[in-house]
Parts: structure tokens; C-alpha cells; sequence
């Protein structure tokens, strides 16, 4: 929500008493991209009111203001609101087009009886949407400032439907730290209006993770997507053309060494949806969230399934004893080079190939020193890319058996899309600075995603 202050629309002024107002009309206008736009004002009167009529045009991506009514008795000298009487279109706007105000004789007629008055109606705190699907749909979405935001009720990278959607939910909210957000924290409120999901900051806007959820009638989960509350992350270009990369983890608030914030989020291979991290580069502390986490579930006919997972997005599956894979069939399309809409990274970047990080690195890098002890991960300047700092934390994963934390300070895990069935290809480091940047990985892991530029 942007407070734009006061905006003078318009004047109109009542000769004598409240019992003869004279008529001001003000034509209307088209409003622009973000504005508010009052027009065809009347003053006239009925047998207990004065009444103003007026139109109001929201420009695109306005989605409600508020309006005030104001009466000067001295020539626009002072002002003076005229709130508690009024009854109609006034206060909180949430639709455009005719409206009428009323100011009843029985309420305003002795303190402004046979007076000149000047009325001025004023439109304040204009709440404008902030389109996050201008470059396109995504099931991640980065939020940077307060404000009112939205996208697309559409499955991820896509125009697809999800259905029919009955009410939308903020499903988890987290800081990525030992203490749990309260309710609202980073989100404010969710609605689902006309195709869209929107929703509001907090007015103190904080970094942090959120899940929102679209439900049907029954209460199903029909999709979700992960909104990123954090500062714009910096691309980095990668040696030998190999690819642009971010400077942080998928859900990491911070890029600095040493920092928890740094640690972002985990995902199974070829899901959507993310799953919280350790709070400290150094303990198995995971993150807290606004829920109590449900427990992880074993892979099976009904739960191996991307229907289960989408009606599920918090539960973690793990494997069963005769594969790596926590879906059923060993599918290896979910995630690809061609961005998917499983793919969990934010419009303009995908989930990378497993080739970026070999061909970055070429033939003779030495990387016998880039574990740093100290802030528990491994640093890649000069070896995968010549930017000031390219720092890959050693995060961790969720075990595969369970969904719990292991090895959070010792080793870092970064999916690719490459396949190598029933696994997949994963960038690896660990406090032993031994590097693998095609290890073989078990896909119900949880592990990091470092974005690549599209």
C-alpha cells in the first residue's frame, strides 16, 4: 500500500445555506497506468440531504483507495473532515465507477446554516497492485518492498488452470531463523479475486519465506506458490560462458559467508515447493515456521505421486528401501532445461544443468582450498566465475529416510535438472574441500537450488 497523501480533485461550492446548494459538474477522464481519476461531480439536495455525485476510474493495477470528504468555511482557508455524519461512497473504495455521498440536514445543517462553504473531495492511500507475472508466471516469486502484490492463479511457468479456486491461505510463513513469525508477519493478507491472488506486506516489511495456498470448496489444495521475501539477487556470470547464476540459494535472504540467512531452502528433486533449512551454518536447529511441520510420510501408490505433493506442498516423502526415488515412477521430466511447471525458481530463471558448474570450472581448477571453516561453506572466486564472491554455503540436505537435517556445516548439495536415473546430478562440496560437480544424488533428498539466468 503506497500513501500518495492528498490529492485536490476537485472544488465545489455551496452558495448559503445547506437547504440551497448549487451544481459543479467536473467531466471525467481516462486515468493512467496506477492512478485514480474522480470526475462528473453534482451537488444537489434532496428533503434531508445534501448529496454529491461523482464517479471514480481506477487505472490499471489500482485496486482500492480511500476517499474523504472535505468542508471549508472560510474561503479554503481551513478544512475541516467531514467523516462521522456522512453516510455512502465514502471511506474505503474497493470498486470503481458511480458513487454518491450524503450530508443529512440533521446532522450538518445547524453548524453550517447560511454559510458559504467550499467542499473538496480528496482520494488518499491509493493501494496499487504490483503485477509479479510481468515477466511471466511463475510458482516463485521475489518481493523486495512493501507493498500490494499479484499473479495469476496458474500453475508455475505456465497459463494452465488450477481449477476452480473457492478462498486462497498463507500456508507458512518463515524467517529462516530460530524464532517463528507470527501470524501475518510477513504476509498481511491473501484474497483471490477474478483470476488473480494478491496480497499485502506486513507494514513493516521483513525478509523472510512464505507459502500461499489455493483451496476448492472442499479445502483441497488445488496449487501453491512460494513467495521470496528479500532483496534483488545479483547475477554472476560463470567462466567459459558456462551460464549466469545468482548470487544466493533459492530462499536465501542474505549472500554473505558465515550468515544463517545464507542457508536458504531445500527441495526434493522435481518438486515445486520448498521445505525449511537449518537456522545456524554450524547445528542441526531447523528453521522455525508459523506451523508445526507435519511429519514425513514413506513413498507409496498414493503419496509417490505429483497429485499427492500438490495437495500436500509441506510433506516431505521419503523413499522406500528398493530406490532413490520418492515418486513412483522414476519420472525425469519433472524438472528440465526447458523451464517446467514444476520448477521452483522465480520468473527469468530455472533449476540449471548439471554441465554449468564443469564447464565453469574446466579442466584444471584447483579447488584443494575453497572450504572456509570458519563460515562453514565454500568460496568460488576465481574458480567458478571472476565476481568478488561467489559463496556456496555448506546448507546440508534433508536425509532421504526422514526429512531431517544432516551434515549442516560439513557439505553442500546443489540440484541440477540432469538426470541419472533413478537419481539425479547434483553439484557437491564438503569440509574436506572434495568437490564433485556431477554427483549422483538421491532424489528424495532436500537439497539447494542455485537459479541459472534463462
Amino acid at each position: 500500500m503506497k500513501r500518495v497523501g492528498y490529492i485536490l480533485l476537485a472544488l465545489i461550492l455551496v452558495i448559503g445555506c445547506m437547504e440551497n446548494a448549487a451544481a459543479q459538474i467536473v467531466a471525467l477522464r481516462s486515468p493512467q497506468a496506477g492512478e485514480v481519476v474522480v470526475g462528473n461531480l453534482i451537488v444537489s439536495r434532496d428533503t434531508d440531504n445534501v448529496v454529491v455525485d461523482y464517479d471514480i476510474l481506477f487505472g490499471e493495477n489500482v485496486k482500492a483507495c480511500t476517499v474523504g470528504l472535505y468542508v471549508s468555511a472560510d474561503i479554503g482557508n481551513t478544512w475541516t473532515s467531514l467523516g462521522d455524519g456522512l453516510k455512502g461512497d465514502v471511506g474505503n473504495i474497493l470498486k470503481p465507477g458511480p458513487k454518491k455521498i450524503l450530508l443529512p440536514f440533521d446532522y450538518y445543517g445547524s453548524a453550517f446554516k447560511d454559510k458559504q462553504l467550499m467542499l473538496k473531495l480528496i482520494v488518499h492511500d491509493v493501494v496499487r497492485l504490483i503485477n509479479l507475472a510481468a515477466r511471466g508466471t511463475s510458482n516463485c516469486y521475489i518481493v523486495s518492498q512493501k507493498a500490494f502484490y499479484s499473479f495469476p492463479a496458474v500453475k508455475g511457468n505456465s497459463s494452465e488452470s488450477i481449477g476452480n479456486v473457492a478462498s486462497v491461505d498463507v500456508l507458512w510463513e518463515t524467517f529462516g531463523s530460530s524464532q517463528a513469525p507470527l501470524k501475518g508477519e510477513l504476509i498481511s493478507k491473501v484474497f483471490y479475486e477474478d483470476g488473480m491472488v494478491s496480497f499485502a506486506t506486513s507494514e513493516r516489511y521483513k525478509e523472510g519465506n512464505a507459502l500461499i495456498a489455493a483451496r476448492d470448496v472442499s479445502g483441497k489444495i488445488l496449487w501453491s506458490w512460494h513467495i521470496w521475501l528479500t532483496d534483488q539477487p545479483v547475477e554472476q556470470p560463470y567462466f567459459n560462458g558456462a551460464a549466469v547464476m545468482m548470487d544466493r540459494n533459492l530462499g536465501a535472504t542474505s549472500a554473505q559467508p558465515g550468515d544463517p540467512a545464507a542457508l536458504g531452502l531445500f527441495y526434493q528433486w522435481g518438486r515445486k515447493d520448498p521445505f525449511p533449512g537449518s537456522s545456524s551454518v554450524s547445528s542441526y536447529a531447523q528453521a522455525k515456521c508459523s506451523i508445526t511441520w507435519p511429519s514425513a510420510v514413506s513413498s507409496g501408490p498414493v503419496s509417490g505421486t505429483i497429485e499427492y505433493t500438490i495437495t500436500r506442498p509441506a510433506t516431505f516423502i521419503v523413499h522406500t528401501t528398493r530406490k532413490a526415488e520418492w515418486h513412483n515412477d522414476a519420472d525425469s521430466t519433472r524438472w528440465h532445461s526447458d523451464k517446467t511447471i514444476y520448477d521452483p525458481c522465480p520468473p527469468g530463471w530455472r533449476v540449471p544443468d548439471a554441465d554449468v558448474w564443469i564447464k565453469a570450472l574446466g579442466p584444471n581448477a584447483d579447488c584443494s582450498d575453497i572450504y572456509d571453516r570458519k563460515n562453514r561453506g565454500a568460496e568460488f572466486y576465481g574458480k567458478l566465475g571472476g565476481s568478488h564472491q561467489i559463496w556456496y554455503p555448506a546448507a546440508g540436505s534433508l536425509s532421504y529416510t526422514g526429512g531431517t537435517l544432516s551434515n549442516v556445516g560439513y557439505e553442500g548439495y546443489y540440484w541440477s535438472v540432469t538426470p541419472h536415473n533413478p537419481k539425479s546430478l547434483a553439484f557437491f562440496f564438503n569440509n574436506l574441500s572434495q568437490l564433485y560437480p556431477a554427483y549422483t544424488q538421491m532424489r528424495s533428498c532436500g537439497c539447494s537450488v542455485r537459479c541459472q539466468k534463462e
